[in-house]
């Protein structure tokens, strides 16, 4: 592992969690686009139920225990965190224990035809969940001690083998079952090298056992872990329907189209991360504007990131699927355009200055309010519409859920809902980056589908998008003023909505 004896900035720590989280998502994404090539429609759309099952168990089994296991340990002594995370480790192997059984059982239930071959790959990957949980503490602990290195090589590494364990044997022709069972396998190799970090850490001292760690470490995580369930099913709530309504083929269209872009959700979740103490310490100072503005800023900047991409691969999205997951999984284009519409929400975390004044109920209920209103419109949409009913069902959905934290954020700084946001600037990058696909629509119209395609046009709006804005020097200056206020400079620059 890393040396971690240097200290790191939080924009230093964030940029290194950033990087092991878009490493892993990369490969994420790699391994779906080559088993789509080399599975077929039912054997692929097979994997993914399995995989969608677990998935949505897993909030139930941890209840909020890895994020409360960083919180707790910068406040004990590291023969206390020894004793920590070894019961958090414990506790949520025993869980994995029962969601293995409930994997099997939702295999069993979730659908008709297929549900004997979900059986055999479910229970391929049974004791997958067993050594996987615990593995969720692993990368919160090392970074709440200060091993933000650590914790990204530990990212990055435990992805590289969870990929490996996927690709190869389905290069080599093997079936869903054989895969999960080469899956589980490298998932006990993860959970050593996890004993390993920890042994290497914590070998030194003697473990002081807390016996009243755990009943505290739950009172503070099963209300967090709540939110975490109603949000995380929430945004599965159309995958987990049309994994019902649909076969194995079909729920494989379904679920390659139902694909956000991983690195604009990991980015502004990061620097949200890394906003989230200056966001309490403003607000602890009663300096309500400083905080908004600060947010604001940092609105901006992403939004000239996510909103010219946006445009691009709304207007390229049969080109992406095709680069993706190959020409016989088009069928997934007008899913995965609906779901494109998901992406200009994040230029942030909408709840984020709630959470720091210490509304979580306001996120909760926003979270049941997208719950309640996605399972609505699924039951009103899907019948009619089917995959892209349920598509449009969930973004609905997000968008009310961001427009009710929007306003409760607002109220909480005393504007107006107009002053809250930076629509005008907002506005101004979504019209170059309109002005910017256009553009790229006339020069690659003659162009037929494909990879060059696909390259020349997100090239062309990204270079039309920067030149509209007079080069990057803008994007450059929203940036430095998001760094400045984090490092404690000033700032000589005035924003404006």
């Amino acid at each position: 592992m890393p040396n971690d004896n240097s200290q790191l900035s939080r924009k230093q720590a964030a940029l290194l969690l950033i990087a092991g989280r878009v490493v892993g998502s990369l490969l994420t994404i790699m391994t779906a686009a080559l088993l789509s090539r080399w599975w077929s429609g039912a054997e692929y759309g097979e994997y993914r139920k399995v995989w969608l099952a677990f998935q949505a168990l897993s909030p139930f089994a941890t209840l909020g225990v890895p994020a409360g296991l960083a919180f707790f340990l910068p406040q004990i002594d590291r023969g206390r965190q020894k004793s920590a995370v070894g019961q958090a480790a414990v506790l949520l192997l025993c869980s994995g224990g029962l969601i293995s059984v409930a994997t099997i059982g939702w295999s069993v239930f979730g659908g008709s035809e297929d549900s004997t071959g979900r059986l055999s790959a479910a229970a391929a990957f049974a004791l997958y969940p067993v050594f996987a949980l615990p593995l969720l503490v692993t990368d919160g602990w090392l970074v709440a001690i200060g091993k933000s290195r650590s914790a990204a090589f530990f990212t990055m590494q435990t992805a590289f083998l969870q990929s490996i364990a996927v690709i190869l044997p389905a290069a080599c022709g093997c079936g869903v079952a054989t895969v999960m069972g080469w899956l589980t396998l490298t998932t006990v190799v993860r959970f050593l090298i996890a004993v390993s970090i920890y042994r290497s850490e914590y070998g030194d001292v003697a473990a002081r056992w807390d016996p009243g760690f755990l009943g505290r470490l739950l009172a503070y995580t099963v209300p967090l872990g709540l939110a975490g369930i109603v949000g995380s099913v929430h945004l599965m709530l159309d995958k987990l329907v049309m994994a019902c309504w649909l076969d194995a083929e079909s729920f494989a269209i379904y679920a390659n189209g139902a694909t956000e872009l991983p690195a604009i959700g990991i980015v502004s979740s990061s620097v949200a991360a890394v906003l989230a103490p200056e966001f309490v310490r403003l607000f602890q100072a009663g300096r309500l504007r400083e905080m908004l503005e600060l947010w604001r800023s940092s609105v901006r900047t992403t939004g000239m990131l996510v909103f010219p991409l946006t445009a691009g691969m709304l207007l390229y999205a049969p080109d992406a699927v095709a680069f993706l997951y190959s020409e016989k999984y088009l069928d997934s284009v007008p899913v995965f355009r609906i779901y494109l519409l998901l992406l200009p929400l994040r230029v942030t975390v909408h709840g984020s200055l709630l959470l720091a004044a210490g509304q979580s109920r306001a996120v909760f209920a926003a979270s049941a309010l997208g719950l309640v209103l996605a399972a609505m419109l699924l039951g009103t949409l899907v019948p009619v519409c089917g995959m892209t009913g349920a598509a449009a069902a969930l973004v609905l959905a997000v968008y009310a859920v961001a427009g009710f934290l929007l306003v409760r954020t607002a109220r909480l700084v005393g504007v107006s809902w107009w002053q809250s946001f930076p629509w005008r600037h907002l506005g101004l990058t979504l019209a170059a980056s309109v002005a910017g696909a256009a553009t790229a629509a006339s020069v690659t119209q003659p162009m037929g589908l494909g990879n060059l395609r696909l390259l020349t046009g997100l090239g062309i709006t990204a270079a039309t998008f920067v030149a509209i804005n007079a080069g990057p020097r803008r994007s450059r200056d929203e940036l430095l003023a998001v760094v400045n206020v984090i490092t404690g400079q000033r700032s000589s620059r005035t924003a404006t909505g």
